[in-house]
């Protein structure tokens, strides 16, 4: 599916992202040791990795709607 047939901007895609994140984190808090659908195991350094990636999202998001403002 192409990004244009999903989203109709790219805001659209950027909220969805975040959510998307947002998502994995609480899914992987409540499977520490488990594994993902994937076969990745669930461990503090994936929830670390998918934590810093959902605040680098956060922080450009609010960057950009600082700049719209």
């Amino acid at each position: 599916m192409a990004f244009r047939d999903r989203f109709d901007s790219i805001e659209e895609f950027n909220d969805w992202l975040l959510g998307f994140y947002e998502e994995r984190i609480i899914q992987f808090m409540d499977g520490m040791g488990e594994f993902t659908e994937n076969g990745t195991m669930i461990s503090p350094t994936l929830i670390k990795s998918t934590m810093e990636r959902y605040i680098t999202l956060l922080e450009e998001k609010y960057v950009i709607d600082r700049k719209l403002s």
